[in-house]
């Protein structure tokens, strides 16, 4: 569907914005919560499994804000908390991310019919249409 490609479009030419700005540093390459485990009060959270690389660090951020998100709030949420927590990222730049990754999320939901609040939620934040 030509509006869904456009969506993709978007997001890849945001993505290049970001990707060409900002700093770089060691990342953990596959931060999502499946890979974050609470170490209790004296430790806190911990990253395991990872895939370090060099990359940016907001980007690292992304699949953790959008995994399941259904609204604006909580994204903005979720974004400020990853930013007090992973050195060198900041919220507004994590949320620039997965705005412009939300089309590889949505899109392939959208085009299986897939009509749940987190799909709605991220083609409407990506300029898509709901449909409804």
């Amino acid at each position: 569907e030509p509006s869904l490609r456009r969506l993709l479009e978007r997001g890849r030419k945001e993505a290049a914005a970001l990707a060409g700005s900002g700093p770089a540093g060691l990342v953990h390459g596959d931060l999502h919560p499946g890979n974050v485990l609470d170490g209790g009060s004296g430790r806190g959270f911990v990253a395991v499994d990872p895939r370090p690389c060099v990359g940016v660090p907001d980007f690292d951020a992304a699949d953790w804000v959008l995994e399941g998100v259904a609204d604006a709030a909580e994204a903005v949420r979720r974004a400020g908390e990853l930013a007090a927590l992973v050195p060198g990222s900041s919220s507004g730049r994590i949320l620039g991310w997965c705005r412009s990754l939300a089309p590889l999320v949505a899109v392939p939901r959208a085009a299986a019919g897939r009509d749940d609040p987190a799909t709605r939620f991220l083609l409407e934040w990506c300029g898509g249409s709901t449909g409804g």
